[in-house]
C-alpha cells in the first residue's frame, strides 16, 4: 500500500486490492491482520472512487477480523469504515454499531460519544 500512498496512483491501490484479496484467500481463516489490510484499502478505493460497493464491502471484511482480534488497529480500522458510511448515507445505525448501543454488546469504539459530537467532526 505504500506505493498508492506516495503516488496516490488508483491503478497501484487496485493492485495492492488484488494483492490483499489473494492473500486473504490463500490465508488461514484466523488472521484477521489480512483482512484489515484488505478492509483498508477497499475503504481508500471508496473515498477515491465513491462506489459503495467497495464500502460495504470493506464493512464485511473487517467485521470477522474484530471477532477475532481486538487489536486497536483492526477496531480502528472498523470505526473508520462505520464512519465512512454514516459520512455517505446517514445510518444512525452505523453510529450506534461502533459505539455498541445497538444491543449487540460488540461496542468495540475505545471512546462512546454522542451524536452531536460525532456529526460535529464532519
Amino acid at each position: 500500500m505504500t506505493r498508492f500512498e506516495q503516488r496516490g496512483s488508483l491503478i497501484d491501490l487496485d493492485r495492492a486490492i488484488k494483492s490483499n484479496e489473494q492473500t486473504v484467500a490463500s490465508a488461514p481463516n484466523d488472521c484477521a491482520a489480512y483482512l484489515q489490510s484488505l478492509s483498508y484499502a477497499l475503504q481508500q478505493r471508496f473515498e477515491l472512487t465513491g462506489s459503495v460497493d467497495d464500502l460495504n464491502q470493506a464493512i464485511a471484511i473487517i467485521e470477522p477480523a474484530k471477532e477475532l482480534s481486538a487489536e486497536a488497529e483492526i477496531l480502528e480500522v472498523w470505526v473508520m469504515a462505520l464512519r465512512l458510511r454514516f459520512d455517505y448515507a446517514g445510518s444512525m445505525d452505523d453510529i450506534d454499531r461502533a459505539n455498541g448501543t445497538d444491543g449487540s454488546g460488540h461496542g468495540t469504539c475505545p471512546v462512546t460519544i454522542s451524536v452531536e459530537q460525532f456529526v460535529s467532526t464532519i
